[in-house]
């Protein structure tokens, strides 16, 4: 009995470039010391944060192990991005502090998934992919009530990242 083998490739790679949408929202309504800690903020002091990342994609290769008919893959590469950083604090003197950043970031992406072909054509995959933009730090001058500059600043330090989980199903033409 003669096996052929031809056309079959149980290692494959694949090169896709993905573009997708993530907001967050993060709020904060006390600052006080942990145990140990000094403050984030002063006593009294509330802080609110919105993060917009309206926009996000990614450049990266899959390498994977083809079996029967499923596909095991991780991936990793590029990841770009776009958004806005809003933070607004109060303390208990009514003094205000408000720092705002936009802009496009790069950075990374790794992650790994599976996909099935249920047919000829069609297939349905499930991914996970971790997003790193990297961290933002930024500053800005506090205010009083009257809007006169304290001569403090406050600074902010945020990091631009999160994780995905996709499920698709894709028709191979």
């Amino acid at each position: 009995m003669k096996v052929s083998r031809a056309g079959c490739r149980p290692a494959t790679t694949g090169r896709p470039a993905i573009w997708s949408s993530v907001s967050k929202q993060t709020s904060s309504l006390c600052c006080q010391a942990a145990i140990g800690r000094a403050p984030l903020l002063p006593d009294g002091t509330t802080a609110s944060g919105r993060t917009s990342n309206a926009w996000y994609g990614t450049l990266r290769p899959r390498v994977g192990y083809a079996f029967d008919r499923t596909l095991l893959y991780v991936t990793g590469g590029l990841a770009y991005g776009g958004g806005k950083y809003t933070l607004n604090t109060i303390d208990g003197a009514g003094n205000t502090a408000a720092l705002n950043s936009s802009g496009i970031r790069t950075g990374w992406a790794l992650g790994a998934g599976a996909e099935y072909a249920f047919s000829r054509n069609w297939s349905a995959k499930l991914e996970y992919l971790y997003v790193d933009l990297g961290n933002q730090r930024m500053a800005g001058a506090v205010f009083t009530p009257a809007g006169v500059a304290t001569g403090t600043t406050i600074t902010s330090n945020r990091e631009n990242a999160f994780h995905t989980i996709k499920a698709g199903i894709n028709y191979r033409f």
